[in-house]
């Protein structure tokens, strides 16, 4: 699945305007929350993304009937999809708001649609999110449909859509570089525990961006090197809920395969399965030196080792 939405991007950005890859969801069901790491559906379906089942990896073990309340997303994902988008209940505008707020919500996938490398890259960019877009700071949320107007389209659509965006420029989430005045916690060190994060732009991830991250110039293989490292889409980690993750304080994560890890895409087509304690971001936790800012262990839980970035991948989705 992850190798089919691989091409998928690839034909997307190779037709998009400055060869961006898909944006980050924009039609948000209000159930999700607004640290969801996902693409805009309505972006590539149908055109790109003809067939919306490849959503569901098929190792998902599901959410075992604890939905996030307002997401609802059935077993039959592409049924669903497919019904939805045949529907006459509703006004045609609250029909489109239904369709594409299921088409945005991750089911079994991570999609990250800004550019990273590293594990404390991405656990910086919640703060960057927050920052931004969190209604706590520079953000606020639209609602684009009231939760009565999508019951009457289908019974799944019994949630309101929202957009989170930013109340200066009006910029909505994914959909444009993160600014440097929002970008987080510049004297962080990266995963290495010498290099500082710094307080650049964080970048939409497109062709080319690989660029941003050479070091080397003179090295003509650091392009492809660069691209082969930035994962662009992984399995979920943990199935939404508490109850299904566990304890919310816990840290424990839950895969989709045994023995625990992800598959994961990067930009340059390749999938590879990563293993949870390992030395591949963003699973490396266990291995990043103390001072990294994605190495966040905290007293466990009964005995168990903890991570923070197991509370943020609970956020970020697999919520099918």
């Amino acid at each position: 699945n992850l190798r089919q939405f691989g091409q998928i991007f690839a034909m997307y950005a190779n037709e998009s305007r400055g060869e961006y890859f898909p944006p980050g969801a924009y039609h948000y069901p209000w159930g999700a929350h607004f640290r969801m790491a996902y693409f805009e559906g309505s972006s590539l379906y149908p055109d790109y993304w003809t067939d919306p089942a490849i959503a569901r990896c098929p190792s998902d073990p599901g959410m075992g009937g604890q939905q996030w309340p307002g997401l609802d997303i059935e077993e039959d994902y592409g049924a669903q999809v497919r019904r939805i988008a045949s529907s006459t209940g509703g006004t045609e505008r609250a029909r489109r708001m239904c369709l594409y707020k299921t088409l945005s919500t991750s089911v079994s996938y991570y999609y990250f649609p800004y550019a990273f490398r590293t594990t404390s890259q991405l656990m910086r960019h919640k703060f960057n999110v927050r920052n931004m877009f969190s209604p706590h700071v520079d953000g606020d949320y639209e609602v684009l449909m009231w939760a009565d107007e999508g019951a009457d389209v289908d019974p799944t659509c019994e949630a309101s859509v929202v957009r989170w965006y930013n109340v200066h420029s009006g910029a909505t989430k994914g959909w444009v570089d993160i600014s440097t005045e929002y970008t987080a916690y510049p004297d962080a060190f990266d995963d290495d525990g010498s290099s500082r994060l710094g307080s650049g732009p964080v970048p939409r991830l497109r062709d080319g961006i690989e660029r941003f991250f050479i070091t080397d110039i003179n090295n003509p293989a650091a392009g492809a090197a660069a691209q082969s490292d930035i994962f662009v889409m992984m399995d979920s980690v943990g199935q939404g809920g508490v109850e299904v993750f566990g304890d919310e304080h816990s840290g424990i994560g839950q895969f989709n395969h045994s023995p625990g890890g992800s598959n994961i895409l990067y930009m340059d087509g390749h999938v590879e399965f990563v293993r949870w304690g390992g030395e591949t971001p963003p699973l490396n936790v266990p291995n990043l030196p103390e001072n990294a800012f994605g190495a966040t262990p905290r007293e466990g839980y009964h005995g168990q080792p903890s991570y923070r970035i197991f509370r943020l991948f609970r956020l970020m989705g697999g919520f099918g």
